[in-house]
């Protein structure tokens, strides 16, 4: 009996001394976990990456932390957009002067961004300006005279772009009229969401076609096909009104759909070769078309001049009675860009 008592006795001794040793642990394990928690480090990056360790060291250029993933590791300062830490002591520390760099840093990425935006205001709020001359004069056995003149104006500005264009052609060959062309174009251009869209009016008037005006108004999407240093494709889709009305009589208003597609390359890196084809046809009629090429090259002389070579293809299916249904026009002048 007495040795069953002692035995009991024992047993409990060694249950309080268990129990204490357990205690003693936990809490240490609790204690370190603690001091681990706190003295732990979260870096957010200039690039947006978050980087988390236990506090080594700070100098004035560099913070170094140890983490579990890749070891102690060192960051520069100029990297680190913004840390935070749960221990006072060490958010003292750390010096003021790294705290400051580093929580008083702009982002640089940001700030990239802005002196990039800045200059590409700065560069594309400028008004372009152009104006192409073309003169034909002959005395003798044919006496002909051929005036050309276009003139272009654009601005582009952050997501939005507007551009008219102007294009004037009057010749007359021994008394008779051979052309009398007059069309403008105005454009409006806009991103949004990524998504390029256009407006565009145009109005025309072409005494040789028997046209005494032509007024178009569209809308639709753009879609960069190719978009490089040296070369650019792109294609419009759009849909609209026109209104025409005929020396012959004839008046017609039509919903229209409008392709177009425009590229543009250059050569020798001065010298570009510029093309551009336009589809417009009647919705309800679709072998009611009309399709107008343009292809033009720009040598440069000067900044400012330059000889330009041009050809003008306009082209009507269903032209008015004894007019031809094509076309064709070849040019040779000089273009001034100011």
């Amino acid at each position: 009996m007495k040795r069953l008592i002692r035995l009991f006795v024992y047993q409990r001794e060694q249950a309080k001394l268990l129990s204490t040793l357990l205690i003693v642990v936990l809490l240490g394990a609790l204690s370190m976990a603690q001091a681990d928690s706190v003295a732990i480090v979260t870096l957010t990056m200039a690039n947006g990456d978050h980087v988390s360790g236990r506090f080594v060291a700070a100098t004035a250029d560099r913070l170094e932390i140890e983490t579990t993933y890749a070891g102690r590791i060192s960051v520069r300062v100029s990297e680190i957009k913004n840390w935070q830490t749960g221990d006072e002591k060490l958010r003292k520390q750390v010096s003021t002067s790294l705290a400051s760099k580093v929580s008083n840093r702009p982002n640089l990425a940001e700030a990239k961004k802005v002196t990039a935006s800045a200059a590409r205001s700065a560069k594309t709020d400028s008004w372009q300006r152009s104006v192409n001359l073309a003169y034909t004069l002959a005395r003798g056995n044919v006496n002909s005279s051929d005036l050309n003149v276009a003139f272009g104006l654009s601005r582009k500005r952050s997501a939005s772009r507007v551009a008219f264009n102007s294009l004037g052609r009057y010749g007359v060959r021994n008394g008779a009229q051979i052309a009398h062309l007059f069309t403008t174009l105005l454009r409006y251009e806009r991103t949004a969401n990524k998504v390029p869209a256009f407006i565009e009016t145009v109005f025309e008037i072409d005494r040789i076609k028997k046209l005494d005006y032509r007024f178009s108004e569209s809308i639709g999407l753009s879609y960069p096909a190719m978009k490089k240093e040296t070369q650019t494709l792109n294609f419009d889709f759009g849909t609209g009104v026109t209104r025409e009305v005929f020396s012959t009589g004839v008046e017609r208003t039509t919903a229209t759909s409008l392709l177009r597609a425009a590229a543009t390359q250059k050569i020798n890196k001065k010298a570009q070769l510029s093309q551009q084809l336009t589809f417009s046809s009647d919705l309800l009629n679709p072998s009611e078309y009309r399709m107008q090429t343009d292809v033009s090259l720009t040598m440069p002389i000067t900044k400012f001049v330059a000889l330009k070579l041009s050809g003008f293809n306009r082209f009507d299916n269903r032209p008015q009675t004894n007019v031809k249904q094509n076309d064709f026009s070849l040019l040779t002048g000089f273009s001034f860009n100011f």
